[in-house]
């Protein structure tokens, strides 16, 4: 038979008194699948002794105000207790992809634990409102305030982004594991857009401004698809390079001669044409009749602007 309160479970002649300890995130090296927030608690018998090296199953479910019988979020923990009772738990590090699917900046949520000794009889503990520090999570995804979505140039190696971003390579990702970046981006720049995405590969492109209906781009329904991505007048197209229409001029100069004075040289040796006449050092060529200079075409592979190179990185 099990008698509860509110804090306390009795199974079997065993207490489970829980104190919930929500700190800040906790910092891990993967930087979406180990962050959540702590829970803490300790386990006693029925007559306070600490109940140690013990197994404890906890569940843990996160609901929106009225939703209770509805979580956005459920996950199980298999816990065992030290010496003195006492066990930890970090709350969305066994279900990521729900965990960090959750609405935490627009959503008043609640936090409910459940725990049993055999893994069948749940006992609710705590039923409590989180407030402002699980809701750090929201402001640590977006470090700062940036948006998932956003691009930055970044001035170091691809190998050494801060942690949060990924290089704009490309690269196709699976929804469930970045919800917060598909959200924000959708297919637009590839994928099937129900189970994967990409994101843009900006490796050696400059960026413009969606034109909109602007005149701006005066080709921009005739921007094209890389890799699945949207064309035409949409974020996610692309377009070639290409030199504005325009015209070099040249005129015919008819027949003519040239003037060629040499000081007091009396010799026409050296001279492009045969000297007809000679006056005082002045010597007239013959007439080259009506002709054209050819202009020799110049540059390289491409127009381009002086430029640098950076890593565009997005943040996810």
């Amino acid at each position: 038979m099990i008698k509860y309160s509110f804090t306390k479970i009795l199974t079997s002649s065993i207490a489970l008194f829980l104190l919930l300890s929500a700190h800040n995130l906790t910092a891990q090296t993967n930087p979406i699948s180990e962050k959540g927030f702590s829970y803490q608690g300790y386990a006693r018998d029925f007559e306070g002794n600490a109940i140690g090296t013990a197994t404890v199953f906890v569940r843990f479910s996160i609901y929106e105000e009225g939703q209770s019988n509805n979580p956005d979020f459920t996950e199980l923990h298999d816990l065992t207790t030290d010496a003195f009772g006492v066990f930890s738990s970090v709350v969305g590090s066994e279900n990521t992809a729900q965990f960090f699917g959750l609405d935490w900046a627009n959503k008043n949520y609640f936090l409910r634990a459940e725990v049993s000794v055999n893994n069948t009889d749940f006992v609710v503990v705590s039923e409590t409102q989180l407030l402002s520090v699980p809701y750090a999570q929201a402001a640590g995804r977006a470090q700062n305030g940036v948006p998932a979505g956003s691009i930055t140039a970044f001035a170091g190696a691809g190998d050494n982004l801060p942690e949060g971003y990924v290089l704009c390579d490309g690269r196709e990702l699976n929804v469930a594991d970045f919800p917060e970046l598909f959200a924000a981006i959708g297919d637009s720049w590839g994928g099937n857009g129900i189970s994967t995405f990409r994101v843009p590969d900006l490796r050696g492109q400059f960026l413009r401004g969606v034109s909109g209906n602007s005149d701006t781009d005066p080709d921009k329904s005739d921007r094209v698809s890389v890799n699945g991505s949207n064309s035409g007048n949409a974020v996610g197209s692309f377009q070639g390079d290409e030199i504005e229409s325009h015209n070099h001029d040249m005129e015919t100069a008819g027949a003519h001669s040239h003037n060629l004075r040499f000081g007091n040289s009396t010799s026409g040796n050296g001279r492009a044409h045969e000297s007809s006449t000679a006056n005082n050092g002045s010597y007239q060529t013959e007439s080259a009749g009506a002709h054209t200079h050819t202009i020799n075409n110049r540059g390289g592979s491409e127009t381009r602007p002086v430029n640098a190179y950076v890593n565009y990185i997005i943040k996810i």
